[in-house]
């Protein structure tokens, strides 16, 4: 790695926050904020598609482009990396060996994009790009769906036909996304980093950063609950918890016991509706468990003897074999799925994964934690990113995915691991820096 020395690092230090984004960051930023949405009102689907698959083909290759022109590409070398995808697709490969080479073909996407934009991230922010507004003008973008969201459930305003489910269904029954469940979880990644955002706003005028959190987690929160996504719903939960108890603010003191106090004054008998909880009034029963579920404890059950039965090989992607499962992508446990799907390598190598993102976050808050001015929003947005894989995490137990497949969900999860990676990498260059002018009698 190119040594820093003599040179004027603020022009390429990850820390300028007061940089102005350029154009691939700002596209980059409302692609990110624009992730969950797959339809909007009476716009033909493909349309939406479309211009979203613009905006993203215009970030990347705007970054990349002005990364080639400056001549520093510098790729990680570890599980963020190049390596990581290798690792990654190691780990799956009994999976791979029995698919198809079409699924094969779709797996290999799905994983090699998610590096991809990990890698992007990764470069933007190493050449001097502000991942801290870059993230933050995302959770700007993403609070009008939310709040369109809410407005349908408890105004009926906006009542727009949901395009995927067929008739009967609007958005306040899956929000924006194509089912509610994947919408839940998809806004569910943002509260970190809306958190994260108001701290920005806030060390500037401490009224408009309390504005814009109590505003943020009301609508993100509030679209959940009328959506009734449970498991993103959960993820939400975790993280308001998390971070009162990692990262408290004084003046915000007040906000985890006023939501605590909002939800009881809730008219629970409509979110008992919306979450379908008036089911289990029938007692606790298997039955009962399972009708909640959506008849998923019985599909569950089939995949762990089917587990059990093939652990080290599995059936190979979307071959499950299993009676009554067409795809794997109904087994609403991403864990299990990949288990059914590859075996133990393939659980492993997830864990691993997970650790290694984990890790990246936990170095950037651990190191600019003890600082003030823009070390401490570092800290901030090193928790944020360990949040946002924990909220991916607790949604794998209760849906078909973890890390890759339906990307566009999860862009935010690997546009956060690349900014933690950039600042970690990055902090260790500093390090190694200081070391050697100690060494040579020069003062740090």
């Amino acid at each position: 790695m190119t040594s820093m020395k003599g040179r004027d690092r603020s022009a390429e230090l990850p820390f300028g926050q007061g940089a102005r984004l350029d154009l691939g960051g700002t596209f980059l930023a409302v692609y990110l904020g624009t992730s969950p949405v797959y339809w909007f009102a009476n716009v033909p689907v493909q349309l939406v598609s479309a211009i979203k698959y613009v905006l993203v083909a215009i970030a990347v290759m705007a970054i990349w482009i002005r990364i080639v022109r400056l001549g520093r590409i510098i790729l990680p070398f570890d599980l963020t990396g190049p390596p990581g995808l290798v690792f990654a697709l190691f780990s799956m490969s009994t999976g791979f060996l029995q698919s198809d080479v079409g699924v094969v073909a779709s797996r290999f996407y799905d994983v090699a994009l998610a590096f991809l934009f990990i890698w992007t991230m990764y470069i933007y922010v190493l050449n001097g790009g502000s991942a801290i507004r870059v993230l933050g003008l995302a959770s700007v973008v993403i609070l009008p769906f939310c709040a369109l969201v809410v407005s349908a459930g408890l105004l009926g305003i906006p009542n727009w036909p949901a395009p995927f489910l067929g008739s009967g269904f609007t958005i306040a029954d899956t929000g924006l996304g194509g089912v509610r469940t994947g919408w839940s979880f998809g806004v569910s990644l943002f509260l970190p980093i809306c958190l994260v955002t108001s701290e920005q706003i806030g060390r500037a005028s401490p009224r408009h950063g309390l504005l814009f959190v109590v505003v943020s987690t009301v609508v993100i929160v509030g679209s959940q609950l009328v959506t009734g996504g449970r498991s993103g719903l959960v993820a939400s939960l975790i993280v308001l918890v998390v971070w009162q108890l990692v990262r408290p603010i004084r003046r915000w003191a007040w906000l985890l016991p006023a939501y605590s106090g909002a939800l009881l004054a809730l008219d629970w008998a409509w979110v008992s509706w919306r979450l379908r909880f008036d089911i289990l009034s029938g007692g606790a029963g298997y039955a009962t468990l399972n009708r909640f579920s959506g008849g998923r404890l019985d599909v569950l059950a089939a995949a762990v003897d089917a587990f059990l039965a093939k652990p080290f090989t599995g059936y190979g992607f979307e071959q499950t074999a299993l009676k009554g499962i067409q795809t794997a992508g109904f087994i609403h446990n991403g864990w299990l799925r990949i288990g059914v799907e590859a075996g133990v390598l393939a659980i492993v190598g997830h864990l691993v994964l997970a650790g290694a993102f984990i890790v990246k976050g936990f170095q950037v808050y651990v190191h600019a934690n003890r600082g003030r001015g823009s070390e401490s929003m570092l800290a901030a947005l090193g928790l944020g990113v360990m949040l946002v894989i924990v909220a991916t995490l607790t949604v794998s137990m209760f849906e078909p995915g973890i890390f890759f497949g339906t990307f566009q969900t999860r862009a935010l999860l690997f546009a956060g691991v690349g900014a933690v990676s950039a600042h970690a990498a990055h902090r260790e260059m500093l390090d190694s820096d200081v070391v050697g002018d100690r060494s040579k009698g020069i003062p740090a």
